[in-house]
């Protein structure tokens, strides 16, 4: 697999590469029966709570092409291959961004699969996803990703939800828009197995936005 590059959370043209995902993108797939698709592929957009409708991957070899579906399932991970512009001393260079999704069971019960990006890896998992929020059942209320700007190294992955994922505990989740003394509240029951970063969120020496040292520092400090 290609190396994750830094610039998580990038635009180009105006586009956000957070939804790049979601709308087809090069890619390529590797299945469970150890099949490996090249080509284009894109993951539908879910909503924050109960979805009628099941994750899947739609998958092409390129456009104009068939369009195949798989279930998470059937997939092992996905390496979004994302391709961009930047300026360097004025000039205009192309640089390539890639993101690793797998998919993982997104409650206790393990009866719903979904597809995540992997921001830190290890016994505790910091996954992220974009996810279409919707307030009081108002349509026209609806909030995707993020807010416009040129932020490269993003701590949600340039998503609006991450889950924090450990053994075969249900996993916590938090949104973009999550209350500091919420998270603090939640986070410091989450980790009641380390006191040190307990203590750490508690006494605000580790706040929301600092969510990937949180999950590092557990995998160095209090991982089993």
């Amino acid at each position: 697999m290609k190396k994750i590059c830094i610039a998580f959370f990038l635009f180009v043209f105006g586009l956000n590469f957070s939804f790049a995902q979601y709308d087809w993108t090069k890619a390529k797939v590797y299945l469970k029966n150890s099949e490996v698709l090249n080509g284009e592929a894109k993951i539908l957009m879910m909503g924050s709570g109960m979805n009628l409708s099941k994750e899947i991957l739609k998958y092409r070899i390129g456009k104009k092409e068939k369009i195949s579906k798989y279930k998470p399932e059937e997939i092992d991970s996905i390496v979004f291959i994302i391709e961009y512009k930047k300026k360097v001393d004025k000039k205009e260079i192309n640089e390539t961004c890639s993101k690793i999704f797998v998919p993982v069971f997104l409650n206790k019960k393990k009866s719903r699969l979904g597809f995540v990006e992997i921001l830190v890896d290890g016994e505790l998992k910091l996954v992220a996803r974009t996810v279409i929020i919707n307030y009081g059942g108002n349509s026209s209320n609806i909030t995707i990703g993020v807010s416009s700007n040129n932020n490269q190294d993003d701590y949600m992955g340039g998503h609006n939800q991450v889950l924090l994922l450990k053994n075969d505990e249900k996993p916590e989740v938090f949104y973009r828009d999550t209350s500091a003394k919420f998270f603090r509240k939640r986070a410091g029951k989450y980790f009641k197995d380390c006191i040190s970063l307990r203590d750490k969120i508690e006494n605000k020496s580790f706040k929301k936005e600092d969510v990937q040292d949180i999950a590092k520092y557990y995998n160095f400090n209090c991982a089993k």
